[in-house]
């Protein structure tokens, strides 16, 4: 009766233990990788989300108000804005700045064939710059202020490893891309661009 009792107080050997700390560690050793990976393309889908609303927002703004307004890249700083004008509609009044995720930068794919649908530029924005900052301006009915009719914006994130595309047409219409076997790929469509 006594063996029993000290039977069932025994708990683990010393090479129980070590066989269960290996096994973690060998479950920890490939899970790892997978798990860096899926948060930086999270953070990544999550800097594409930022970079489409501040646009909307902007668009929301300029109609709402009934004057001009914009959007800041600050490149070196890995921040995106919303510009308020002054009632002039030529004075800054304000950027709102909001920073981009930790690890994601503006940055296009150094192995790219070709661009997404519609885009001629070749940085990481073909927004103008002013002062060392790129902005794009919309104005009053929300329609961003381009030279040409047929010009489409465009805005490049990545993480040195992978990479996504936002793009805005004349009239407004924003898609998203992310690059994969050196070709764009339409987010919602699930087409390619540039094959």
């Amino acid at each position: 009766m006594i063996s029993k009792a000290i039977e069932r107080q025994r708990g683990f050997t010393v090479f129980e233990g070590a066989v269960a700390v290996a096994i973690f560690g060998v479950a920890l050793a490939f899970a790892t990788p997978k798990i860096t990976n899926a948060m930086r393309e999270y953070r990544l889908n999550i800097a594409m989300r930022q970079v489409v609303d501040t646009l909307k927002r902007a668009k929301m703004q300029a109609i709402s108000e009934s004057k001009r307004s914009g959007v800041a890249i600050d490149v070196g700083g890995r921040r995106i804005g919303l510009v308020t004008y002054q009632d002039d509609g030529v004075t800054v009044d304000r950027i709102d700045y909001i920073p981009l995720p930790t690890g994601i930068i503006f940055q296009r794919p150094g192995d790219e064939t070709a661009a997404p649908e519609g885009v001629t530029a070749s940085g990481v924005t073909s927004f103008p710059t002013k002062n060392g900052v790129y902005v794009q301006d919309f104005n009053t009915r929300g329609f961003p202020a381009v030279s040409s009719g047929s010009d489409v914006l465009s805005i490049f994130l990545g993480n040195d490893r992978q990479h996504r595309a936002i793009t805005m047409t004349s009239v407004g219409g924003v898609r998203t891309y992310r690059f994969e076997n050196r070709t764009w790929h339409n987010t919602r469509a699930g087409s390619t661009s540039g094959s």
